[in-house]
Formats: structure tokens, sequence, C-alpha cells
């Protein structure tokens, strides 16, 4: 199932109609990162409206970028124990314990691996383990760290492999990708009847998501923006039946690139005022969703 035919693009390669929910009625949102940006009446999903993204500038960032190359030395340091589980950031150490108050252990795939540190960790704890990272730079480097690691796209490993896992993970990588429902249907084809998959995504219910000056955080390395509405509507069209979402009370990461650590610390009683009656959210969006059955066209209301 592909959200975004040909046919729903124009010339150039930009979306006619909304990715997720298929709407023509698109409100323009304000340029980010000089990309037009569009935000559907419907689902309120927010999008770049230019889907025709190269693959190829991921292994660019692999190479040169230093949020990415501080990654690998992340793993690096896990494989070596020096790191473990209690460095995780704090909604990959959620989603494991999530997990594992489903299961204490399984087959576990990551979708968008990177180089291999939440599995590392996962590993140690006794999963067995499977990454899936179309950078071949880095699932280059997390096979060599220890961990099983297909280069490619979850959709080229779905049409090649049979194995089925008991948990799907995928960590700040939907907002990546021009076909979210051919993505998410993938997910959903190597996952057990009883599994689960959890993810995270950038929270558009973060006043400054759109704020973000770091590189890897704007288009063309962003191009889909999330709140728990859209996420929903999302997961509902491939099949998905959402269990709960979590965030942190106040976005934190977003003041500070924003306003340095000093912006931060002057804005927390505010932040924290504005949580208490509902007005603040976090940055980062952990959901984790079930099987459930495809229904298309199907739009839910997030809980």
């Amino acid at each position: 199932m592909s959200a975004i035919a040909e046919m729903d693009l124009d010339d150039e390669g930009r979306a006619i109609r909304c990715p997720l929910c298929g709407a023509g009625s698109q409100r323009p949102r304000q340029p980010f990162n000089g990309y037009e940006m569009a935000e559907c009446s419907d689902c309120s999903f927010v999008y770049t409206r230019l889907r025709r993204i190269p693959a190829s500038q991921y292994e660019e960032v692999y190479s040169q970028e230093p949020d990415y190359l501080k990654m690998v030395a992340i793993a690096e340091r896990t494989a070596a124990r020096k790191q473990g589980f209690r460095d995780l950031r704090w909604f990959k150490k959620k989603a494991l314990r999530w997990i594992e108050n489903e299961r204490p252990r399984g087959r576990l795939l990551e979708v968008g691996s990177g180089p291999g540190t939440f599995l590392l960790v996962a590993q140690r704890r006794g999963w067995d383990v499977t990454g899936v990272e179309p950078t071949k730079l880095a699932a280059d480097r997390a096979q060599s760290l220890g961990v099983n690691s297909y280069n490619g796209t979850i959709e080229d490993f779905a049409a090649t492999h049979d194995q089925k896992f008991d948990v799907v993970t995928s960590f700040e990588v939907i907002e990546h990708v021009p076909d979210v429902l051919g993505m998410l249907a993938a997910i959903r084809s190597v996952l057990k009847p009883d599994g689960v998959f959890v993810f995270s995504v950038p929270n558009l219910d973060d006043p400054y998501t759109l704020r973000q000056t770091i590189p890897v955080n704007l288009p063309p390395l962003h191009i889909n923006f999330f709140r728990r509405q859209s996420m929903t509507v999302a997961l509902s069209k491939a099949g998905f039946v959402p269990d709960r979402f979590a965030t942190l009370p106040i976005p934190t990461t977003g003041v500070r690139n924003d306003h340095g650590l000093v912006g931060l610390i002057l804005r927390a009683p505010l932040l924290g005022a504005l949580s208490l009656v509902g007005k603040a959210d976090g940055t980062t969006l952990l959901g984790m969703a079930r099987l459930g059955r495809v229904e298309e066209g199907a739009a839910a209301t997030a809980r």
C-alpha cells in the first residue's frame, strides 16, 4: 500500500493531496528551511510538499554531520560496555520498559537502526535483535559491532525475508520517509499477530518543532511533522491500533535549541505552568501500537 502514487505528485514531485489521508484540502504553512510546507485540513498532518527526496543524502549525512558521527561514537562505547541502558535517551529507555512489560524476551527488529546502539543494549538484555538501516555506512558499522544489520529499507527487507518479530521499533525515522504508509505497511507485514510496534517522532505539539535550526532536523531530512491526531491516522490506515502515547511535560530540547541553556532555565517556570494547563508538550512523541484491521480512509481520533 503506497500513499504516494506518482499520480498524486505534480511534475516537480510535490504532493497534490495529503500523503496520509488523501484529502485534497491543503493549507499552506510558512516555508521551513526554504521548503514549501502544507497542512492537511482533514487530519492535521504537516509536511513538505516536495516528496521526491534522494535517499543518497543520508550517506552524506552519516559521513559528515557531527551529530551522526557522535551517534557512531556512542555505539562504539556501548559495544565496549562503557555505556548501556542508563545512557539511552529517555524515550528509548521508556520504550524498552514498555516492551519488557509486554514480554521479557523475543525477536526485536529496529527500523532505521543506525550504528546499532539501541540494539546493542537490547541484545545485552537477552533480545534476539536485527537492524534494518538504509545507510550503508551505518549498517556496516553496526555489523562490525556485533549487530545483525540489513542494509536497505524496511520495504526491501519485508519483500525478501520471511521472519516475523515480536517487536518492531523505529525511533526518529518516520519523519524522514516520503511514503509513510508504505513504510508502516511493511512494518505490519513483519510483525507477529500479537506483536507490538514502538516508535518515536518529533512532536508537532512542541511549538518549537518548526523553529529548529539544527541541520539534521530540517527539510529535506525531516519532511513529515506529526501530532497525536495525524500519527493516529497514519497508524490506523496502515492497520494498527494505537495503544498509548507519551512525551515529556515541556519541550526542553526545543527550548534549549532555540534559546540556549540559560534561556531554558529562565523559561522553565513558565513552561512548567503551561504544562499544568495542557499548553506545553515535549519535543519527542513516543508511541506504541498493535495490529488491527486495515480500514482504507479510516481516521481515528487520538486518545
